[in-house]
């Protein structure tokens, strides 16, 4: 019998995620499961996509991210391209920075999960 991949697809795309600034350029995105984060754990790779925004990077957090946080931290540029990390972590959790402090704006973004 073949294995059925299992997937999830998360669309911040219409409408964009509404993204707030912090006074170091930092914007948390509020993804839909506890505190902004999303279980990552029957999953196997989680791809990104971050549309036009005036942040210059994009961080993605794997790991145990809700209560004592221990995580890793990978960083990519806003590129208009999809990027693809593997799995190595319960939770996930995406953030824009080096952006614009104190100020707001609508980014499109979607996460790709796949088993």
């Amino acid at each position: 019998m073949k294995d059925m991949p299992n997937v999830r697809f998360i669309s911040l795309v219409d409408p964009p995620a509404k993204l707030h600034y912090d006074e170091n350029g930092e914007a948390m995105v509020n993804l839909p499961g506890d505190q902004g984060n999303i279980d990552v754990g029957e999953f196997r790779r989680v791809s990104v996509l971050i549309g036009q925004t005036k942040a210059a990077a994009t961080q993605a957090v794997l790991g145990t991210l809700n209560g004592r946080t221990l995580a890793g931290v990978f960083t990519f540029p806003n590129d208009l391209q999809i990027k693809t990390l593997e799995v190595v972590g319960p939770q996930f959790g995406l953030q824009l920075v080096e952006g614009p402090p104190h100020t707001e704006e609508e980014v499109q973004i979607w996460v790709f999960l796949q088993s």
